[in-house]
C-alpha cells in the first residue's frame, strides 16, 4: 500500500501474458491502469497484446515503447483506435 495526501492506494504488480487466452489467476479485472513497457517490438503481437488489455477490463493503459519501426508503430496505433482506444 502507498498513502499520499492521506489517500490509500492499493498497488499490484504482475506478469501478464498477452500470448495466452487466460486471465490474471489471482485478480480478475476491472483495472483502473495497465502498464507496458517495449512490447510492440514484434508486429505478431500486435492483436493479442490489444485482446489481452480488452479481456482485463482496463480502464486507461499506458504503452511505451522505444521508436524503432515508425510504420509498424503505426499500425499498431491504427490498431487500437479500431479495437476502440485512445491513441495520444
Amino acid at each position: 500500500f502507498f498513502e499520499s495526501s492521506g489517500h490509500e492506494l492499493n498497488v499490484d504488480v504482475h506478469e501478464l501474458r498477452w500470448d495466452s487466452e487466460s486471465k490474471l489467476p489471482s485478480a480478475e479485472g476491472p483495472f483502473d491502469l495497465i502498464v507496458a513497457s517495449d512490447v510492440i517490438y514484434l508486429s505478431e503481437y500486435y492483436i493479442p497484446i490489444l485482446e489481452t488489455v480488452l479481456r482485463h477490463g482496463c480502464k486507461e493503459c499506458i504503452i511505451s515503447y522505444e521508436e524503432r519501426k515508425p510504420d509498424e508503430e503505426r499500425s499498431f496505433e491504427k490498431l487500437a483506435q479500431q479495437l476502440g482506444f485512445s491513441v495520444t
